[in-house]
């Protein structure tokens, strides 16, 4: 129906008509949600630019056959592959890996406990990257 990365309307319009049907402030939405779901997280993500197509799918055979069992210290709990590699860490704590369908190009995303975690983890991730 739609790409939630990139349909920045609709998603103002879920947003908008959920706050209009919740009758609650948004602060106080997203301070339940937040206590509901396990504390505050911080999310970022890098656009890693691969040297090229080959590098891509030593990449994708590597994750494919032998996925991290452990990243930046921390030790994974579940690797789920159903778009791209998503390695979960723990509560509001995960990783993932996925590459463009058109071009060398790996995109990491990561959300943690912290900015400083997530950002450990995404250097953890593009060190991993240039090293297969």
């Amino acid at each position: 129906m739609h790409l939630p990365e990139r349909d920045a309307h609709f998603a103002s319009l879920l947003l908008i008509e959920a706050l209009v049907e919740g009758g609650v402030p948004l602060g106080q939405r997203i301070d339940a949600l937040q206590e509901r779901c396990g504390g505050a997280a911080s999310y970022d993500r890098l656009d890693l630019r691969l040297p090229d197509m080959a590098a891509r799918t030593r990449l994708e055979q590597f994750l494919a056959a032998s996925p991290p069992t452990a990243v930046a210290g921390a030790p994974v709990q579940e690797v789920i592959t159903t778009d791209g590699v998503k390695l979960r860490l723990g509560p509001n704590h995960w990783l993932m890996l996925r590459f463009s369908g058109t071009e060398p190009l790996l995109r990491l995303y990561s959300e943690a406990p912290s900015a400083q975690r997530v950002a450990e983890v995404l250097d953890w991730a593009r060190q991993l990257a240039e090293s297969v």
